[in-house]
């Protein structure tokens, strides 16, 4: 399935207005992700286990059923970005914690970046064509 994330992000989109009927109980703890605090602490501590239950690099989730390791992933995501929806002074009291969040962005992809397969030589890479056998 090509277009996953269009699937992933109606599923979001359902489950948010199921939610969206229970207002009174759902805004204030959205409200609560727009805080800097848990953007820095506990996100990534919500992220990690989707993440963990993966290889690198993440693979798409391009099935038509639910993989709930890209829901525990994308929609930490999403409802990050609902809370802002809901919050929008947040996004100016976060302005003069950019550098630190984008401090924590870096570590967090130099982190990721060094969980990557080492890529094969280039004699590894001669050596697997040699040994394949081709078929006409």
């Amino acid at each position: 399935m090509h277009l996953w994330f269009l699937w992933n992000l109606f599923g979001f989109s359902v489950l948010f207005s199921v939610a969206m009927t229970f207002k009174n109980s759902v805004l204030p703890r959205l409200k609560l992700l727009s805080n800097k605090w848990v953007l820095l602490s506990l996100l990534p501590c919500l992220v990690l286990p989707a993440l963990y239950s993966q290889f690198v690099p993440f693979p798409a989730p391009d099935k038509f059923t639910i993989e709930y390791w890209s829901y525990g992933f994308y929609g930490i995501f999403f409802s990050v970005g609902s809370s802002f929806y809901f919050n929008e002074a947040a996004i100016k009291n976060l302005t003069p914690y950019t550098p630190y969040l984008c401090a924590v962005a870096l570590i967090s992809y130099a982190c990721y970046l060094f969980l990557f397969p080492k890529p094969p030589t280039t004699e590894e890479l001669i050596s697997l064509i040699q040994t394949q056998t081709v078929v006409a």
